[in-house]
C-alpha cells in the first residue's frame, strides 16, 4: 500500500525540481522520483534539502530518486569510448570498448548533464556538435526513445552492446547521413527500421536494408550480440523474402558493398527463405513432377512427439521421402529470381511457364487461407510451417486442376 505522506512528500519534491531543472524531464512513478538526463542524484538531494525536503525525510517517506539516461546520451558514451579504444596501439582486445563504454556510463553518475548537447567527456578528437549530432543519428536508429536506468546496468548495458555493435557495423562518418534511412521496421506491419523485442535483451539486432537495384524488396540485416563490440564490425546475416536470388545479392555486394547503416561489412550470409506463395509454388511443381499430390501424415506433430511416441515415428519415417523431394523443389526455386517467370529450368519440369504457375499458386494460397480453408491448425510455428504444403495439396485435390486453372484465367 502507498504511503500518504511518502504520496504529498514526492508531489512537492517533482514540483521544487520541475521550476530548477523543466528541461529534466521530472515525472513520478509511485514512490519514485524520476528525471531524464540533466542534475546528477546529489545536486538534487542538496536542492530537496534547500527546499525543504531532506535525505532523512525521503527516506522515511519511502521516495526513492532515480536517474536515468536517454539514448541519445548513451549513444554519445559508445561513440566515445568507440574513439578512445581506436587510439590504443597496444592491441586493445575487442571487448576493451564495451568496457570503456560502461565505465564513462558510470562516471556520468557524478556530473550533470547539458540540456543542449552531449556529456562533456574528456580524451575525444571529435567536437562535441560533432558528437552530439552522430549520437542522435545513432540513436534514432533504435525503435524506441525509452530511457535507461543509470544505477541499473540490466537497464543499460544490453542498449550499450546494441548501439555499439550499430556504430561497428555503419562506421562513424556515415552517421550523418543516416537521416537518409528507413525507420521503424516491424516485423509484422511490414514497415521499415529497426527491431527490438519487448525489452533490451540478448536476442539478435535486426537491420533493415535497402538496396538501390531492388528498391521495393526490403531486406533484414540480422547480427548476433554474443559477441563484444570493438574496432571490427560483426558478420551479419542478411534475410529476405522472395524477390533477387542469392547469388544476385552476392554480386551485388561484392561489386558495390553494404548499403547504410552496414557500410562497414565487407561481407554477409545470406539467408533467403520461401514466401507462402512460393511454398504453394512448390507443391503444384510436386503434383505436376511426381504425378501424385504431397502428403506428409507426420506434418501435424510436435516434435515432442515425434521423439516420444514409436507410432509418430513410424509415420515421420514413412512420409520422408515425400519431404525430401519437396525441399529438393524448394531449394531449386531459392536459387531463382521470384516470382517465377519464363520457362522454368529443367529441374523444375519441361515446358512450364513460370508465370502461369505463380498465378496458380496465388489462387491456390488464397483458396486455402479463406474461411472456408483449412481450420484448427497448430499455433506452434514449427507445425504450422509443416503442415502448410499438406493444406496446400488438399486444397488442390478439392478444388482440381480444371477449376484451378479458370479461377486464375478468370483471375486475369
Amino acid at each position: 500500500m502507498a504511503r500518504t505522506g511518502g504520496n504529498s512528500v514526492i508531489q512537492a519534491a517533482t514540483r521544487v525540481c520541475r521550476t530548477r531543472w523543466p528541461t529534466a524531464q521530472f515525472d513520478q512513478a509511485g514512490d519514485v522520483l524520476r528525471w531524464v538526463d540533466g542534475p546528477a542524484r546529489l545536486d538534487v538531494v542538496e536542492h530537496l534539502a534547500a527546499a525543504g525536503i531532506d535525505r532523512a525525510r525521503l527516506e522515511r517517506d519511502g521516495v526513492r530518486l532515480e536517474r536515468r539516461l536517454s539514448r541519445p546520451v548513451l549513444a554519445a558514451v559508445v561513440l566515445a569510448a568507440m574513439e578512445l579504444h581506436g587510439q590504443d596501439t597496444g592491441g586493445a582486445p575487442a571487448g576493451r570498448a564495451e568496457r570503456l563504454a560502461g565505465w564513462l556510463v558510470d562516471d556520468l553518475r557524478r556530473f550533470p548533464l547539458p540540456d543542449d548537447g552531449p556529456p562533456q567527456l574528456p580524451g575525444l578528437s571529435t567536437s562535441p556538435e560533432v558528437l552530439r549530432r552522430r549520437a542522435k543519428a545513432l540513436a534514432s536508429l533504435l525503435p524506441t526513445t525509452r530511457p535507461v536506468v543509470l544505477d541499473r546496468p540490466a537497464s543499460w548495458r544490453p542498449v550499450v552492446r546494441r548501439l555499439g555493435t550499430l556504430a561497428a557495423m555503419s562506421g562513424i562518418e556515415p552517421l550523418d547521413r543516416v537521416g537518409e534511412l528507413p525507420r521503424r521496421l516491424s516485423s509484422r506491419d511490414g514497415t521499415h527500421g529497426l527491431i527490438e523485442v519487448g525489452i533490451d535483451g540478448p536476442h539478435p539486432l535486426t537491420v533493415p536494408l535497402r538496396f538501390a537495384a531492388w528498391p521495393d524488396q526490403p531486406f533484414l540485416a540480422v547480427t548476433d550480440l554474443a559477441e563484444p563490440f570493438g574496432s571490427s564490425p560483426p558478420l551479419p546475416r542478411l534475410r529476405w523474402e522472395d524477390g533477387p536470388s542469392p547469388r544476385q545479392v552476392e554480386d551485388l555486394i561484392a561489386a558495390d558493398g553494404l548499403p547504410d547503416p552496414l557500410a562497414r561489412c565487407r561481407e554477409v550470409v545470406t539467408g533467403r527463405v520461401l514466401s507462402r506463395t512460393a511454398v504453394a509454388a512448390s507443391v503444384l511443381l510436386y503434383r505436376r513432377m511426381h504425378r501424385e499430390p504431397y502428403r506428409d501424415d507426420a506434418a501435424g506433430c510436435h516434435w515432442m512427439a515425434r521423439w516420444k511416441s514409436e507410432r509418430v515415428r513410424r509415420i515421420d519415417r514413412r512420409w520422408r521421402f515425400a519431404r525430401h523431394r519437396l525441399a529438393h523443389i524448394q531449394n531449386a526455386m531459392l536459387g531463382l529470381p521470384l516470382p517465377l517467370t519464363g520457362e522454368l529450368p529443367a529441374g523444375l519440369g519441361y515446358g512450364i511457364d513460370g508465370v502461369r504457375v505463380w498465378s496458380a499458386a496465388e489462387t491456390l494460397l488464397a483458396l486455402a487461407t479463406s474461411p472456408g480453408g483449412s481450420q484448427g491448425r497448430s499455433t506452434d510455428p514449427a507445425v504450422a510451417r509443416a503442415s502448410l504444403p499438406v493444406d496446400l495439396a488438399r486444397m488442390l485435390e478439392e478444388v482440381g486442376d480444371e477449376a484451378l486453372n479458370l479461377l486464375v484465367t478468370n483471375g486475369h
